[in-house]
Parts: structure tokens; sequence; C-alpha cells
């Protein structure tokens, strides 16, 4: 399992997946657009501290695993 902190965030949100396994990240907002797509293994670092305060939510795929986590802007 993925750990995304901090939530609520303001600059920098990071994210710490399972050791050796690559992932893939989504960040979306609320209408389904992908603002943001990248490849890691270990761990990842997202900026958006340029969007607009509010809901988004970040969706990581794995293998055959696949989780969405809701995150808030709060800036």
């Amino acid at each position: 399992m993925d750990n995304i902190y901090p939530n609520p965030v303001d600059d920098v949100v990071q994210i710490s997946g399972n050791s050796g396994v690559e992932s893939e990240l989504l960040l979306t907002n609320l209408h389904g657009q992908v603002l943001v797509s990248t490849r890691f293994e270990n761990s990842a670092q997202i900026n958006v501290g340029d969007l607009p305060g509010g809901v988004y939510f970040i969706k990581i795929t794995s293998k055959n695993e696949s989780h969405v986590e809701k995150i808030i802007i709060a800036h």
C-alpha cells in the first residue's frame, strides 16, 4: 500500500510506494482530467503549488493493483 502525505497539502505531495515495484501515478481533477502522469519505484514527489485549491485524486497502479486516494490542496 502506498502512503500519500501530507493531506491536506500546500505545495508538495509525497508518495512512498512498495520498494522495487514500478507504479504509475495519475493526478486528476474532479472532471477526470489528468494533470500529472508519472512512473516511480520507491517514492515520488508532486509539486501542486501551481494548482488551484480544491479536491483532486491520485490513482496509483502497480502490477495487478490499483487504488485512488482523494487529496485536498489547501492554499
